[in-house]
C-alpha cells in the first residue's frame, strides 16, 4: 500500500513528511524494526533538500515511531496502542502494565 504525497502549501515540509512516513508505518507498509530508507533516499524520493529529510527524521524519533541508531540507520519501533480521544496512558505498577484514564473536561 502506498500513499501519494502532496506537500501543502501551507506549514512545513518535514512536518509534512514526517506525517506521510507515520501514516505508512502505522498502515503497516513500513513494519516494526525495519530499517527506514537512508536519508538521502528519502530526500530523492520526496524530492527536498537533505536537511528536510533529517527534520523529518528527528520529529518521527521525538514522536516514538523510530530509533536512529549512529551510523547503521533509522529503525521503526513496533507501535503502542492510542489512546482512544479523551483518554490517557497511565503506567501503573512497576512491572509496567498500563491502565487507561478518562479525563474529564473541565466544567
Amino acid at each position: 500500500m502506498s500513499f501519494p504525497f502532496e506537500p501543502e502549501p501551507v506549514g512545513y515540509v518535514y512536518e509534512q513528511i514526517a506525517d506521510h512516513l507515520e501514516q505508512r508505518i502505522r498502515s503497516g507498509e513500513l513494519g516494526p524494526n525495519t530499517r527506514l530508507p537512508a536519508e538521502a533516499r528519502l530526500a530523492r524520493e520526496y524530492r527536498v533538500a537533505l536537511g528536510t529529510t533529517r527534520n523529518a527524521v528527528r520529529l518521527l524519533a521525538s514522536r516514538g515511531l523510530v530509533r536512529v541508531v549512529r551510523a547503521k540507520g533509522v529503525y521503526v519501533l513496533p507501535l503502542e496502542p492510542r489512546p482512544v480521544s479523551g483518554e490517557a496512558a497511565v503506567k501503573g505498577s512497576p512491572l509496567g502494565d498500563r491502565r487507561w484514564l478518562r479525563l474529564e473536561s473541565p466544567r
